[in-house]
């Protein structure tokens, strides 16, 4: 006799799928919101890095430059240094100058060449959460030939610039003992010419006085073509845009930020560099 038995199987309800289904929705949005977050810290930390090459790069491309500037005791070579408030392509004041350029595969570009340093305003820049930057340009042309202006290049130093100030500072006149370091007399007068003079430093006429920056001064976005000679210490400051941050939930609270930098630099003058008195206390 045959026994029969009844097998009972076994389903899968309606309530544990959808519990299953809940569990995985929750895990997957987990571990995307991780990689989300992982993703965003990568790319802001090659923002960082961007921005921190960017910024060694200016130093550096800079420095090299004003390392080779032409100053105004180079009789034979062209000498330029002034400065020009902005105009139709520049929103900033602009700093004219020659330096030596080295050896070029275009010759017209080897040796002492004419430069600008200035805020383009053909590259402004417009985003949804930044008023309008520019790029931090040196312009170049060759010295010797007849439109300099057909030669030009353009070499971009930096992008996302607000503003651009310069500082330039006058040394004091060269002095002989402490005591003509403590009065900082400036010569703009025929007495102070006099009373400068009997207290040990060099002495200018009146002619050349007029010509000369005011010592022991920081001037600035100003220095004259007619100085006819370059500061000691060159100092440049930079309105800078921060990169969007990206970890930032709340885009209101990311815009309008800028940094400000300041390089300074010392330039190779040889007219008035800074002196001090063999009698002076450190």
């Amino acid at each position: 006799m045959k026994s029969f038995y009844r097998v009972k199987k076994s389903f899968v309800t309606l309530i544990e799928t959808l519990i299953a289904m809940a569990l995985l929705a929750v895990l997957l949005t987990i571990i995307f919101g991780f990689f989300r977050e992982l993703s965003i810290m990568s790319q802001t930390t090659e923002q960082k890095q961007k921005e921190s090459f960017q910024m060694r790069y200016l130093e550096s491309r800079l420095s090299s430059i004003f390392e080779r500037i032409v100053n105004e005791n180079a009789k034979a070579r062209t000498f330029f240094f002034y400065t020009q408030p902005s105009n139709s392509f520049s929103t900033s004041t602009s700093l004219i100058f020659t330096f030596d350029n080295g050896i070029r595969k275009d010759p017209l570009f080897s040796g002492d060449i004419l430069a600008r340093l200035y805020l383009d305003k053909n590259s402004k820049k417009q985003s949804e959460f930044r008023d309008s930057s520019y790029n931090l340009v040196l312009a170049m042309w060759p010295l010797h030939v007849e439109k300099p202006e057909d030669y030009l290049v353009k070499e971009v130093l930096l992008e996302g610039v607000r503003e651009l100030d310069f500082e330039f500072y006058a040394a004091p006149d060269r002095i002989t003992n402490s005591k003509a370091l403590a009065s900082k007399t400036t010569l703009n007068t025929d007495d102070n010419v006099a009373k400068v003079n009997e207290e040990g430093t060099e002495v200018l006429d009146k002619k050349e006085a007029d010509t000369v920056p005011e010592k022991d001064k920081w001037h600035e976005n100003e220095w004259l073509i007619t100085h006819n000679q370059m500061p000691v210490i060159l100092k440049m400051k930079l309105e800078v845009e921060k990169p969007l941050n990206l970890l930032e939930k709340n885009k209101e609270q990311s815009r309008e930020q800028t940094q400000e930098i300041t390089f300074t630099f010392v330039l190779p003058s040889s007219k008035n560099p800074v002196h001090y008195p063999a009698d002076a206390v450190p």
